[in-house]
C-alpha cells in the first residue's frame, strides 16, 4: 500500500476477505481511518482482529452490497477461495466499492489452501475491464525482486483504475504481460 501511497493519498479503505486486517491495519499506519473489512463469521471473535476497522461479517460466495465509495477498495488473494460462479459479480461488487481497487488472486496451479478458483491474470483484467477499469502495473515492478516481499503478493497484484485514469496515475505504466509467474513460485 505504500508503493500507492506514493501516487494517491488515500482516507478510507474497503478490504473485501479482510481477514484479521491486516492490509485495513497497513492503511491505517499511512493516515487511513475510515476503514471497513468484509469477512466471514470466523473472525468475529478473533482477539487480534484489527480494532480501528469496521467489518461486516458476511459469505463471500454471497452477493456482497456496499452503498458507499471508499478511497481505495482492496482484495488480495481472495477470489481464489471463492466459487468460479462469484467471478463476475465479486468484481463488480469491489468496483462498486471504488474507482481505485487492489486486486491479485492466484495463477493456476499456484497451490495454497482452498484455492479453487485460480484463473490467469488476464481473466480478472477482463472482468475489470468490462466494468470501465484500466488494469496498471504498479506493484510487480517495485516488488519483483524484493525477497522482503511474498512472491505470490509481487505475481498477482495489480491496480484497477475506473476510467478515464486520473492524471495522478499517469507515470504507471499500463499492464500488458499477465500470466507471468515468480520464479521463487516455479523454483521452489
Amino acid at each position: 500500500l505504500s508503493i500507492l501511497y506514493k501516487h494517491v493519498r488515500f482516507s478510507s479503505a474497503c478490504d473485501f476477505g479482510a481477514g484479521v486486517g491486516t492490509w485495513l491495519r497497513a492503511a491505517y499506519t499511512l493516515g487511513a481511518h475510515d476503514l471497513h473489512g468484509i469477512e466471514g463469521e470466523w473472525v468475529r471473535n478473533v482477539p487480534d482482529r484489527f480494532g480501528h476497522a469496521s467489518y461486516t461479517f458476511a459469505d463471500l460466495n454471497q452477493p456482497i452490497s456496499i452503498v458507499r465509495q471508499f478511497d481505495i477498495a482492496i482484495s488480495v488473494e481472495v477470489a481464489e477461495h471463492l466459487l468460479p460462479e462469484r467471478s463476475d459479480d465479486f468484481v463488480s461488487e469491489i468496483c462498486n466499492a471504488s474507482a481505485t481497487v487492489v486486486f491479485g488472486a492466484a495463477l493456476p496451479r499456484q497451490g495454497g489452501t482452498g484455492h479453487i478458483n485460480c484463473r490467469p491474470h488476464s481473466y480478472w483484467a477482463e472482468l475489470f475491464d468490462r466494468s470501465g477499469y484500466e488494469c496498471l502495473d504498479t506493484f510487480r515492478p517495485a516488488t519483483w525482486y524484493d525477497r522482503e516481499v511474498e512472491p505470490w503478493y509481487s505475481q498477482n497484484t495489480y491496480l484497477f483504475v475506473r476510467r478515464p485514469v486520473p492524471e495522478v496515475f499517469s507515470a504507471i505504466p499500463k499492464a500488458l504481460l499477465f500470466d507471468v509467474y515468480h520464479p521463487l513460485l516455479v523454483n521452489e
